[in-house]
């Protein structure tokens, strides 16, 4: 497989209607949040709003594996730990390449320091293969057979509304971007989740919350 440029990459493993199943994910998931909050006073309250940012990312999660699950996604998540084994985390894995999941303040930040996402960043240290003129053989030039791109998929909100999801590629030590791809230019329209599906989804999700808290959670 011959890729151009870091925008063909993403192409390849993450083609439109993946994209457009993503982004409905990350709707879906603030959409979920926003009616857990309308549910629960407590989330009304200082305190719960100090949540709101580990609830959205949580509700994205899980709405990939969601989708992944009714057969709506063809790409694979699995459940994973930090070093410290006090933080579960989902892993989205395609062909070629793994990504997490994190929101963030504004479109070009990057997400703290976490042990994990520094080490996977070590994986990109294969982009630096790209050919002068733009282009590499991944085959011929490096065996790369086991290795995976690492991405991250950034999210963030205006008014508890998605206002920009980015699937990135950073660089290693993850403390800058080497390139970013904003999905909400594609061009899709975003659909407001049906509304029987949110009311399915909405128990399955709280459900899965009461376990994390409870600490019988292995992933959302």
């Amino acid at each position: 497989m011959i890729y151009k440029n870091e925008k063909q990459l993403i192409d390849v493993e993450f083609p439109m209607e993946v994209r457009s199943q993503i982004v409905s994910s990350v709707f879906m998931g603030y959409e979920l949040v926003t009616k857990l909050v309308k549910e629960h006073l407590w989330l009304q309250s200082v305190y719960g709003k100090n949540a709101y940012g580990d609830l959205r990312n949580a509700a994205v999660s899980f709405c990939i594996d969601h989708k992944i699950s009714e057969n709506k996604l063809p790409i694979v998540s699995k459940s994973a730990t930090n070093s410290r084994n006090n933080y579960n985390y989902i892993q989205i894995l395609t062909n070629n390449s793994l990504i997490n999941v994190s929101q963030v303040m504004h479109p070009n930040a990057v997400p703290p320091y976490a042990d994990f996402r520094f080490e996977n960043s070590f994986m990109n240290g294969q982009l630096e293969f790209f050919d002068n003129d733009g282009t590499i053989e991944i085959d011929n030039k490096v065996e790369l057979s086991n290795s995976r791109y690492y991405m991250l998929l950034t999210h963030g909100c205006t008014m508890n509304l998605p206002s920009f999801i980015h699937i990135g590629i950073p660089e290693v030590g993850a403390k800058k971007w080497r390139y970013q791809y904003n999905l909400l230019r594609d061009p899709q329209l975003i659909h407001q989740s049906d509304k029987e599906e949110i009311e399915v989804v909405l128990p399955k999700f709280k459900e899965r919350v009461l376990k994390g808290v409870q600490g019988d959670g292995q992933k959302f």
